[in-house]
């Protein structure tokens, strides 16, 4: 071998990947959805409604935009997004949660429309903790703030929900005709840890409605409907 050519001959270096990461993704945006067998499921089946309430613990997620990619050489478009992994974990873990009320309580061949009460619960930043001398450890500041107002959009963790309950509790998102919903600071997280960056949890409550049964003690809009329309009728019956 020429002593000159093997002198010139340059290391060989690995290309680094190209893959871009769609903008707002973070490298902390991994599946962390679980659900623990230990805590409360509320489940309460009656002829008008059935209601279905759990904790899914894990720091919420939004939903990302699907990216396109296309090949050089086959000019061939792949789409991707980065939270099918979460979507999936978060399906996983109120999977489980059916098991505890013996399998999925709702109905989904009859289209019933539905309601959902949602709390998104993310973890204090740890400049929220003040130092507490007496214990020698950081205590959750009285001035700490509730409501969370940085990203993730609420819109995005809600999108996120409702195409992991797909399949669940309907049919089709589109069934979904009610969602009240909030994102605040977990406030139970009273002293600071290294593992209070991954503490979060989503508590969440679906309500299926079925419209052809009517129950006075329901605030939904179906039920409201009903009475305003038999308290018409009344009225109607003693003006004559």
């Amino acid at each position: 071998m020429d002593t000159k050519k093997a002198a010139k001959a340059k290391p060989h270096i690995s290309k680094k990947s190209t893959k871009k990461v769609p903008p707002g993704c973070k490298k902390s945006d991994m599946p962390n959805y679980s659900f623990d067998n230990t805590s409360d499921v509320q489940c309460t089946i009656t002829p008008h409604a059935t209601t279905f309430k759990c904790k899914i613990n894990g720091v919420p997620r939004p939903q990302y935009r699907t990216f396109a990619t296309t090949k050089s050489d086959t000019k061939k478009v792949n789409l991707w997004n980065v939270s099918n992994p979460n979507r999936e974990s978060f399906t996983k873990a109120i999977t489980q949660a059916f098991q505890k009320v013996n399998g999925n309580p709702f109905k989904l061949e009859t289209g019933q429309p539905v309601g959902i009460t949602v709390r998104f619960f993310f973890p204090h930043p740890k400049k929220h903790y003040i130092m507490d001398h007496s214990t020698g450890t950081l205590c959750l500041s009285p001035m700490a703030p509730v409501h969370v107002i940085k990203t993730p959009d609420i819109d995005n963790c809600i999108k996120l929900l409702m195409d992991a309950l797909q399949g669940l509790c309907c049919k089709n998102d589109c069934n979904i005709v009610h969602i009240d919903a909030a994102k605040q600071f977990d406030m139970t997280q009273r002293v600071w840890c290294e593992e209070s960056s991954k503490m979060g949890c989503t508590i969440i409550k679906i309500t299926q409605y079925n419209e052809n049964e009517f129950d006075a003690n329901c605030n939904c809009l179906s039920c409201k409907q009903h009475m305003k329309t038999k308290s018409n009728k009344r009225l109607h019956k003693c003006t004559k």
